[in-house]
């Protein structure tokens, strides 16, 4: 039988500790250190349509959809994108994807949904912003409560690319859910003659870990 050592009090290790047997008892997830804001990257090539989820995201913008944009291999990634829309007036274009919270996400701890954004080549003459929707997926074929984000639309009418993010009510999300999330970039170009093209260039979920 192995020789039990018990120390009354508390001990200092300033040295490694290393243990070759099994720690008893097991310690709660609770007691390790939080990892604030962990970034997850979401796949530009996993949204797909909108309204129709079986269908992946159009080569080029169109309609009320967003494209996915490859360019050229060596030079660039895949972006999402409305397309060139200049003169066009008032365009709304979408996509969206169901993200699923990882495993080690603390229940009710912080999420946000940050996306790279601008407007490239030329601005919009009225306005160019992106916007965010997030429901939890309920476990009948319907979303379960209000959409999550309070986070208004956000300006993106620049050709300097910035991060833009989006706060998520996460007061009642727990490891493992899945969150259906729309994202929408909303243009009015009246009279621009070069090219207008709001674009996303990353999206990523942001999420406390523990």
């Amino acid at each position: 039988m192995a020789t039990v050592n018990t120390v009354t009090g508390d001990q200092r290790v300033t040295g490694d500790l290393t243990v070759s047997g099994t720690i008893k008892p097991p310690r709660p997830r609770t007691e390790l250190e939080q990892q604030v804001l962990a970034v997850h990257p979401i796949r530009l090539s996993d949204f797909k349509v909108w309204d129709a989820q079986a269908t992946n995201l159009p080569t080029t913008g169109g309609t009320d959809d967003l494209g996915l944009y490859t360019g050229t291999w060596g030079t660039h990634t895949p972006k999402m994108s409305t397309g060139d829309v200049k003169a066009l007036g008032a365009i709304t274009r979408r996509a969206a994807i169901t993200v699923e919270l990882p495993p080690t996400y603390e229940a009710a701890e912080t999420i946000n949904i940050r996306i790279s954004a601008a407007t490239e080549t030329t601005i919009a003459s009225v306005s160019s912003t992106v916007d965010v929707e997030a429901y939890l997926v309920g476990r009948d074929g319907t979303i379960d409560g209000s959409d999550l984000i309070s986070t208004a639309a956000q300006d993106i009418n620049s050709t300097t690319w910035a991060d833009k993010t989006f706060v998520v009510d996460a007061a009642t999300l727990s490891p493992g859910d899945e969150v259906f999330v729309r994202v929408t970039i909303a243009v009015n170009d009246a009279a621009t003659v070069t090219v207008v093209q709001p674009s996303i260039g990353a999206v990523e979920l942001l999420c406390d870990l523990r």
